[in-house]
């Protein structure tokens, strides 16, 4: 079983920041900057490709690693993340008991408030209870995504169009394909605290993008959900209850020309 990190990045030089990632797999490194170039490293038996291109869009450069990688289990990855030691076993002991996995998801350790779902027993996930898991916790058998053309949206996450969603609709595509998904109730990563490149707060904008999150997603079920996530959210507002069930459902009426693949019924645009 080879295992292999695909990490996004940004204006990278060299290889040096994947010692305090304690990177203990091959990787292959995504580097956003302005440049075209590619490098490669071995050391201490490890292999590390680093592909640098002016490309923007977090969705487009883990794709891009995707797409060079060889290994059968791929993590995602970002730059701001730690791995505890021995996470590689964890892993492989995680995909030797559940032969049938195509994607485990991990615990991590997280120091801000933020607050995650942490898996205590291993359970088989379905759409309703995909959402909670970012995508540094995702783990897959590269053939299962490549046979089924799985890839991360370019219209959703850091420097798309939409902030945040990538890895929520890269799970929801991957579950309507079929592919088996588990949550794992042990950590293989820490996040360190880093200032988001996308939130800006409680504003319009991060209601608008929610609201086209959840039309793309959900389609038909779509107000459902749009009001379930009121409830839950719209007292963190920095803008009333009025506009923030306002901007949600401005972003969920939008529509532009460009078809996306996740849906209950009906087709999604963005």
């Amino acid at each position: 079983m080879t295992i292999e990190t695909l990490i996004a990045t940004m204006k990278q030089d060299d290889f040096d920041f994947l010692e305090n990632m304690n990177i203990e797999s091959n990787a292959i490194v995504a580097n956003q900057c302005d440049r075209f170039d590619y490098k490669e490293k071995t050391e201490n038996e490890k292999s590390y490709k680093m592909i640098s291109t002016p490309f923007r869009g977090v969705g487009k450069n883990r794709n891009l690693a995707l797409y060079h990688s060889k290994a059968d289990i791929c993590l995602i990855a970002d730059d701001d993340i730690q791995y505890i030691p021995g996470y590689i076993k964890i892993i492989e002991e995680a995909y030797n008991m559940l032969p049938d996995a195509d994607i485990i998801i991990f615990n991590l350790l997280d120091e801000s408030d933020f607050g995650r779902r942490i898996n205590t027993k291993i359970i088989r996930l379905k759409w309703f209870n995909l959402l909670n898991y970012g995508a540094v916790r995702i783990s897959f058998r590269r053939e299962s995504i490549i046979r089924n053309s799985l890839s991360f949206s370019l219209s959703f996450g850091g420097g798309a169009p939409y902030s945040a969603g990538e890895d929520s609709l890269f799970l929801l595509e991957a579950y309507r394909k079929g592919l088996k998904i588990y949550a794992y109730p042990k950590t293989i990563l820490r996040l360190n605290e880093s200032e988001s490149t996308w939130f800006k707060g409680y504003k319009e904008k991060y209601y608008f993008d929610k609201g086209k999150f959840v039309s793309i997603a959900f389609g038909k079920i779509k107000y459902f959900l749009l009001f379930a996530f009121f409830i839950k959210e719209g007292k963190k507002s920095e803008i009333g209850l009025i506009n923030c069930a306002k901007w949600m459902l401005i972003g969920a009426k939008k529509k532009n020309k460009n078809k996306v693949f996740f849906d209950f019924g009906e087709i999604g645009e963005v």
